[in-house]
């Protein structure tokens, strides 16, 4: 699996509304003479040679099942990409923590000093009257990691603190599990504060605002198992959103509430790795200052997972719907993959990101008229188009190709829009 999407270059050009007075003559024309006639044809998917190919005898068409199958396969490096790129330099990544980088000391076989892999110098340090973790071999990860055994490492809200009130962890950790794993609190055990935890054959990722007012996601976890596994954990601001997910399985089970979990009490917290009676080993670690979302979570437990050769952890596909019941993208399938492949590698600035854009955002700037495919630039400046060509140059995607195929795609998309 490969992080580093490569895509055909397509590119419209500028600035589509630099043609606003051809869209304004076009749309006259298209009122006036009743001479524009508009054919629907067969929606192709685009999805590659393996789902498209051209023979004497025609256009060969996939069935709708392959067209969900490819597109939903494309988005998803598409959206892994946008995710990880995002969070890597994002000041929200407050810990990154590997035992595969080595970035850390040694003192008599125990880690005296783990250092992040992020960009922000923290350095996760046990507590004095503490020895670190220790360092042991793991022949199913093929590398050195962490062991917890009743010790724990800490990273103090001095320098780039975790503030506020949504957190995301992500953890590979080898079993047998037992005890906390991840504390984030102001320094008091048990107040403001957010733990990952397994225990009685439960993983629990619990809010406490003080004792008696908490929440509580326990999902069945048995934790004797010797098997690596990638835990993901996500508290947002608002209570009642706590979301699991184990080797990239949502869990779910419902939030359990107890009293009034509401409110924030500090601005600035501790991260702690392991603490007393816990026990495990851990590769890796990332702490983010956000809530992340399912998709996300999803997105870096594979990463994590594939970091370290594990090929078990589980893309869920309703976490990355295109098109479908549920979908947040209101844009057909077949549309998607071939804006995502031809068109958004270009067009992706901070706000004309078109891997984000709806059918809304399209209408919005102009880039389509509603029924009107012919006055649409997203379809009448594409190579293949049969628009007049005195409403604009055909040559999108540049550097790139388009078939005859994707461009009635497209066209019928616009047709059908209100």
């Amino acid at each position: 699996m490969r992080y580093d999407i490569q895509r055909a270059t397509g590119h419209f050009g500028g600035s589509l509304n630099d043609h606003g007075s051809k869209f304004a003559r076009a749309r006259q024309v298209a009122r006036t003479n009743g001479r524009t006639k508009f054919y629907s044809f067969a929606l192709v998917a685009i999805g590659g040679a393996a789902l498209l190919s051209y023979q004497n005898c025609g256009e060969l068409r996939p069935s709708n099942e392959a067209v969900s199958s490819q597109s939903s396969y494309e988005f998803r490096y598409i959206r892994d990409k946008q995710t990880l790129d995002r969070l890597k330099t994002s000041p929200t990544l407050k810990v990154w923590i590997s035992a595969k980088e080595s970035l850390y000391q040694t003192s008599g076989g125990q880690a005296s000093s783990i250092s992040s892999l992020n960009n922000d110098g923290v350095t996760l340090t046990p507590g004095s009257s503490e020895t670190g973790p220790s360092i042991v071999s793991s022949p199913a990860l093929g590398n050195a990691v962490f062991e917890f055994r009743d010790n724990r490492i800490t990273k103090s809200p001095t320098s780039s603190p975790l503030i506020g009130s949504a957190y995301s962890m992500i953890a590979l950790v080898e079993g047998p599990v037992s005890g906390r794993l991840i504390t984030i609190n102001a320094g008091t055990v048990g107040t403001d504060e957010r733990t990952v935890s397994v225990d009685g054959g439960f993983l629990t990722a619990k809010r406490q605002r003080t004792a008696g007012q908490s929440e509580e996601l326990k999902t069945a976890f048995d934790g004797t198992l010797s098997r690596a596994t990638v835990v993901a954990v996500s508290f947002d601001d608002a209570p009642g959103r706590v979301l699991v997910q184990v080797d990239g399985r949502v869990a779910r089970d419902t939030v359990e509430k107890t009293g009034d979990p509401e409110g924030s009490t500090s601005s600035s917290r501790y991260f702690t790795l392991g603490g007393t009676g816990s026990a495990f080993k851990v590769a890796e670690v990332l702490v983010i200052n956000e809530a992340l979302s399912q998709a996300e979570l999803n997105t870096v437990s594979r990463y994590v997972g594939e970091r370290w050769g594990l090929k078990d952890i589980y893309f869920d596909p309703e976490l990355f719907p295109i098109g479908g019941p549920g979908s947040t993208d209101d844009l057909p399938p077949a549309v998607r993959t071939i804006i995502n492949n031809k068109c958004a590698n270009c067009h992706s600035g901070a706000h004309t990101a078109w891997y984000n854009f709806k059918a809304d955002d399209f209408k919005k700037t102009g880039r389509v008229v509603p029924g009107n495919a012919i006055v649409s630039p997203v379809y009448y400046r594409l190579q293949v188009s049969d628009a007049p060509g005195d409403l604009g140059a055909k040559d999108m995607p540049q550097g790139g190709s388009i078939s005859a195929a994707e461009s009635e795609a497209i066209k019928n998309w616009i047709q059908g829009l209100k």
